[in-house]
């Protein structure tokens, strides 16, 4: 018996109604993860009002999984999630993403390349996931042996400081996602479903339930809170200190940065060094020459063409650096 792509989508994905009825399967050890960095995937704790913050949301296992729902809570004051549209599809396709990932791909299926997950912002500050992912070959789960959820994120969701937000400390954390639609089956106060669901293979006698048995819960809730925490702040580039750009005799000390803090002075003259930027501004580099111009004497003696009949003839005068100077000869 095949079951049409379709059927495995409503079952799967939406808003995983079926969850809540699926039987329990006692497998690894399941947990959800919170990760902020920047746009290269590197972690990041400070951001700066109007830079992007992508925030990565990871299993630490992902052997067995086969679909995910959960709600994710922030701060709709400080930071703006992607915009969704009817289809709970993001408007703009960098704005949630997935290296799982949430895609049917089967060569020659009229369904292949569909993407199987969906996110709905029900209120301002939370963002619902659902997702699922089978092996279109066996009809279970895609990964069968251990592997680390820490490269591949279920979702990758681009949010912006808004220009406005105040500096502080503020935070992200997911939570069971619970729902209340009476005519799917649901009470009016509310009921969670499982984070968390498997897939048997295809030869497996429960493959056909679709009811109990084909979608064995791995995590049905958390086994604590799953939270991160990132900070606003106001960058500033680094700026160059009066001595950038004068001359000096010996290494310059002082005055090095107006902004930032100064790097080691490197070199023998010229000098070079950087004052480093604040909170993700931009570096500032210094440079100073060195001075190589001589120390000027200044000499008075007799006035021009004056006749003087003593022996000793005094000269006085003055230098202008006599840091420069080690030894003063005059030949007469």
């Amino acid at each position: 018996m095949k079951r049409p792509i379709t059927t495995v989508l409503s079952a799967l994905v939406g808003i995983m109604l079926l969850f809540s009825i699926f039987a329990t399967s006692a497998q690894a050890e399941y947990n959800l993860l919170l990760g902020v960095k920047d746009v290269s995937g590197n972690s990041k704790t400070a951001f700066s009002p109007g830079e992007d913050l992508f925030l990565h949301i990871t299993a630490n296992e992902l052997q067995g999984i086969a679909g995910c729902a959960f709600t994710l809570t922030y701060d709709s004051s400080v930071v703006s999630a992607p915009l969704i549209d009817v289809n709970g599809l993001p408007i703009d396709s960098t704005g949630i993403t997935s290296s799982f990932p949430f895609t049917f791909i089967k060569s020659g299926h009229p369904d292949s390349g569909a993407i199987t997950s969906r996110e709905n912002l029900s209120a301002p500050g939370k963002l619902l996931f659902s997702g699922a992912s089978v092996d279109p070959d066996t009809g279970g789960a895609k990964y069968t042996v251990p592997t680390s959820g820490a490269s591949l994120s279920l979702f990758i969701v681009k949010f912006k400081v808004i220009s406005t937000a105040p500096t502080g400390a503020y935070g992200f954390s997911l939570s069971q996602t619970v729902l209340n639609n009476t005519s799917a089956g649901y009470p009016a106060n509310g009921k969670s479903v499982p984070l968390i669901v498997g897939a048997v293979v295809s030869s497996d006698p429960a493959w056909t339930n679709l009811n109990n048995g084909a979608y064995p819960v791995l995590l049905d809730a958390l086994p604590a809170q799953v939270s991160t925490t990132y900070n606003v702040v106001i960058a500033a580039n680094g700026v160059c200190g009066s001595s950038n750009g004068l001359k000096f005799n010996t290494l310059p000390t002082a005055n090095l940065c107006n902004t930032g803090t100064a790097s080691v002075v490197a070199g023998a003259g010229p000098w070079s060094w950087t004052c480093a930027g604040i909170n993700g501004g931009i570096a500032a580099n210094c440079l100073a020459d060195i001075d190589i111009t001589g120390p000027l004497l200044t000499v008075s003696t007799l006035p021009d063409k004056a006749v003087t009949n003593n022996s000793t003839l005094n000269i006085s005068g003055s230098i202008s650096d006599v840091s420069k100077v080690s030894k003063l000869t005059v030949n007469g």
